[in-house]
C-alpha cells in the first residue's frame, strides 16, 4: 500500500496588465521584457488551496488498483466567496 498527500496554498492572481496598444493616458507606464504594463487596482489578493491525495495498492502480483482525489478552494480577493471544485478517479491495472 502507498498514499501520498500534497497540499499547495498561494496567491495565483496577476496583480498588473500588459499595454498592448497604449494610449494617450499610458505615457511613462513602466515595462517589462520591452513591454508596457499597468497595475490593476485594487490588486486582487486571494488564495487558492489545493488538496491532492493518491493511494495505491498492490492486490495480487498482477492487480494494482489506485485512487485519486482532489479539492480546490480559491477566492479572487481575500473577503470573496470561495469557488470551490473537486474530482476523484480510480484506476485498475491488470
Amino acid at each position: 500500500m502507498s498514499w501520498t498527500g500534497n497540499y499547495y496554498r498561494g496567491q495565483e492572481h496577476p496583480d498588473f496588465e500588459y499595454v498592448t496598444n497604449p494610449g494617450p493616458g499610458d505615457a511613462g507606464l513602466p515595462s517589462q521584457q520591452g513591454m508596457a504594463f499597468r497595475p490593476i487596482r485594487p490588486a486582487p489578493d486571494g488564495r487558492l488551496h489545493i488538496i491532492d491525495t493518491y493511494a495505491s495498492w498492490q492486490a495480487t502480483p498482477k492487480l494494482l488498483l489506485a485512487a485519486e482525489g482532489d479539492y480546490v478552494i480559491q477566492r479572487l480577493y481575500i473577503n470573496s466567496a470561495p469557488v470551490h471544485v473537486s474530482g476523484g478517479a480510480a484506476y485498475a491495472h491488470y
